[in-house]
């Protein structure tokens, strides 16, 4: 083999192992889309721990949790998704409950897909809406899928 044929050979196998690189980094960590997607779901977990602890301040410092999201009192709280607009779902049920629901585009349950692993715990959500039940006065329970 002439000295032209093996660098053109060479420069084949380098391109080959760069696409197939960089084809695996894609499928390992997502695409930046799904990168930009994971981080606005982690934004939001973020918003709904925010909620959770000004409603677990409101209920220790009232004896009573907020009836509605706007009635907790925290005014640079966000209320809504920063992507869509759309407000989170807050419920306040009995016994120091509450109820917690956002849209997510990611399922932060795949380890290869998590931008904040500890979110996973205590946060584990799917694609699509999902509701965490939580006791102000408790760990957190299990999210439930939304109805």
């Amino acid at each position: 083999m002439s000295a032209a044929t093996l660098g053109r050979v060479l420069i084949v196998a380098g391109g080959v192992a760069s696409v197939a690189a960089v084809a695996t980094a894609l499928l390992l960590i997502g695409s930046p889309s799904a990168q930009r997607q994971a981080r606005m779901d982690a934004m939001r977990v973020h918003d709904l721990r925010r909620i959770e602890q000004a409603a677990t301040r409101q209920l220790e410092r009232d004896g009573v949790l907020p009836d509605t999201l706007a009635a907790i009192d925290a005014p640079d709280l966000r209320r809504a998704d920063p992507s869509t607009g759309a407000p989170y779902g807050y419920r306040a049920l009995t016994r120091g409950r509450i109820e917690l629901c956002a849209d997510f585009a990611t399922d932060n349950r795949d380890p290869l897909r998590q931008v904040e692993p500890g979110l996973r715990a205590e946060w584990p959500h799917g694609i699509g809406r999902v509701c965490f039940e939580r006791r102000a006065d408790l760990p957190a329970a299990p999210a439930v899928p939304a109805d």
